[in-house]
């Protein structure tokens, strides 16, 4: 309840809640006790809502949280209470904020500010536990200590709140109590040490037992500030009580250095292939493409208090902007860089938070893989011009391959068939215009003979082009055909063989034309010249190059006597287009043997 004390005649007086009087204190538990402008009491209760106290009557006015009236209290668990110079009461609650209120008729109301999800500019969570009004920087506005949220800064003329918690270096989220310095600084009681607050650079300083508190955890409602500045908080181990002004920040930064490189979760030792001397003594390191998980480690040499220390680093050529941590991370990791120059800048401060401007940093070059590099593109681009070059050079190759095939059909057209068809032409001009009957028959015989002639070169012009017949088998077997059609007529035997020969290998058009001309010609040779009985033929691919031998067991020839006419010259100029070499001997017989490199 409440104690009243009597200093002139030293007597108390108690008042307690009494179910049965609606006048009576409406709680027993008072959190809170403030005096309004007109001489009330105003009571703060942890379950009964607020009281107003009539000295006159004694009696207590109750204001309690009506669900169905949004203009009554938010919640009835008060903490505190606060009268701000302009002499409005502020409620702190359990339910939020709320500002006592009087209409004309003098009925009591109330506005109320709640936590809403999501809205950033709203307060930071219901659960109040102190007040204060701002007297340097902000007059006016009201600094919120929460259980859970940090502080907010209130404005009440926008009605809109700012948040400070962990994350901006407040030491922890419960707040008990914030009392106000001369300079306008906030000391923050909460439950992880006493904080002290520049409102106007938004910076804290963090104190802990180790600077002096009874301890880090302070209590509720026990913080005071005495007409001569000093300041008290109370926590679990007693009493803190200090005049600010004599709490000097420490001035010095100490250095900062580079304490450890780990590649793929593994620290690079002293004097690898990376580090050639410590990674606080190395200007720059180069690191491979593939290395690209690995961390920093960096500490500020300053031992007083060092779970203190702050750090801010920052990559340039990745990071947007400095990332600030606490002495609980003293490390960055980066995954993935894309290969380039990067420079590693970081930073750090005193226990007190004083930043060492100097900065320390470290080079980092990340290689490209090998098909990124200058030298790779270049080689590439030399290798596709090579390649398309290769491509043209072929595609004319078969263009003039197609062309002087073209030229060697039309020669042989011209040369063959166009002489045959000149001869026909004279025989049939002699039958037009002879009476002789002899003549006429032996012309009549000659057009006959040339006209089968002319129908069995077109008939080696047209197997020689046609692509279904590339392949050795059917070279193979149209020279059997026409060796045993042509040698059988005279009664001549044919022994034909083939060694070292794939039959399913395609062989070049030219190759088979000439191949088979050439052999065409010497069956014929033989058939027409040679009086053989016998004839060989073989054809052997087996050793470095490829030979087609053709012999006879007739009478032979003389060379010096023989006419151009029997096709010799042609053999041999065939057997040049393809790159043969033909030789023909006279003994026992004519062999004729042509050599050309392995088919």
């Amino acid at each position: 309840g409440v104690l009243k004390f009597n200093k002139i005649s030293h007597t108390w007086r108690q008042y307690k809640y009494n179910p049965e009087d609606p006048t009576s204190l409406s709680d027993d538990d008072v959190n809170s006790i403030i005096e309004d402008g007109q001489g009330n009491l105003w009571f703060g209760t942890y379950g009964g809502g607020i009281n107003k106290f009539d000295y006159r009557t004694e009696k207590f006015t109750n204001f309690h949280h009506n669900p169905q009236d949004k203009t009554s209290l938010s919640n009835d668990l008060v903490r505190t209470l606060l009268k701000t110079n302009d002499g409005k009461i502020w409620i702190g609650s359990e339910g939020g904020l709320s500002l006592l209120t009087a209409s004309v008729n003098e009925k009591i109301s109330f506005i109320n500010y709640i936590h809403v999800p999501g809205d950033t500019l709203s307060l930071s969570t219901n659960h109040i536990f102190c007040l204060h009004e701002a007297a340097v920087h902000y007059p006016g506005q009201l600094w919120i200590g929460t259980e859970g949220g940090g502080i907010n800064r209130f404005n009440p003329k926008t009605g809109k709140f700012k948040s400070y918690t962990t994350k901006d270096g407040l030491p922890n989220d419960v707040t008990y109590g914030i009392l106000e310095d001369d300079a306008g600084n906030l000391w923050i009681s909460t439950n992880l040490g006493l904080s002290k607050f520049d409102p106007k650079s938004e910076v804290f300083t963090n104190f802990t037992v180790r600077d002096g508190l009874q301890s880090n955890e302070f209590n509720f409602g026990a913080y005071c500030r005495r007409r001569n500045g000093e300041l008290l908080f109370g926590g679990i181990n007693g009493i803190n009580a200090f005049y600010p002004d004599k709490i000097k920040p420490n001035t010095y930064t100490a250095p900062l250095v580079l304490t450890n490189l780990e590649i793929l979760n593994k620290p690079v030792r002293t004097g690898s292939g990376i580090l050639q001397k410590s990674i606080n003594m190395t200007d720059k390191i180069v690191l491979d493409y593939s290395d690209n998980i690995f961390s920093l480690q960096f500490a500020s040499l300053h031992m007083f208090s060092p779970e203190k220390n702050r750090y801010s680093y920052i990559m340039d050529g990745f990071d947007r902007k400095w990332t600030t941590v606490d002495a609980l991370r003293r490390f960055v990791t980066y995954t993935n860089l894309d290969p380039g120059s990067y420079v590693f800048r970081v930073k750090g401060t005193n226990n007190d938070g004083i930043w060492n401007d100097k900065e320390t940093h470290l080079n980092i070059l990340i290689m490209p893989p090998f098909w990124q590099t200058w030298w790779f593109r270049i080689l590439a681009i030399l290798m596709i011009l090579t390649l398309l070059y290769l491509l043209h050079r072929y595609r004319l190759n078969r263009l003039l391959e197609i062309e002087r095939l073209r030229v060697r059909i039309a020669s042989d057209l011209h040369d063959d068939v166009g002489s045959a068809l000149t001869k026909i032409a004279l025989h049939s001009e002699i039958i037009q215009s002879s009476d002789n009957s002899e003549q006429v028959k032996s012309s009549s015989k000659n057009i006959g003979n040339m006209s089968r002639e002319i129908i069995t070169t077109m008939s080696d012009i047209v197997w020689s082009i046609d692509a279904r017949n590339d392949k050795v088998c059917n070279m193979l077997d149209r020279m059997r055909d026409f060796a045993y059609s042509i040698l059988s007529l005279q009664d001549i035997q044919v022994k034909f063989s083939s060694d070292g020969l794939d039959p399913e290998k395609k062989i070049k058009i030219n190759y088979r034309q000439n191949l088979f001309l050439i052999f065409k010609e010497s069956i014929n040779n033989i058939a027409r010249h040679s009086g053989a009985t016998q004839v060989n033929v073989l054809l052997d691919n087996t050793g470095n190059e490829f030979t087609m031998r053709i012999s006879d067991n007739g009478h032979g020839f003389d060379k010096s006597s023989v006419k151009s006419g029997n096709g010799l010259g042609n053999m041999a100029m065939r057997a040049k287009r393809i790159g043969g070499e033909i030789e023909i001997s006279s003994k026992n017989g004519v062999t004729i043997t042509l050599k050309l490199k392995k088919i």
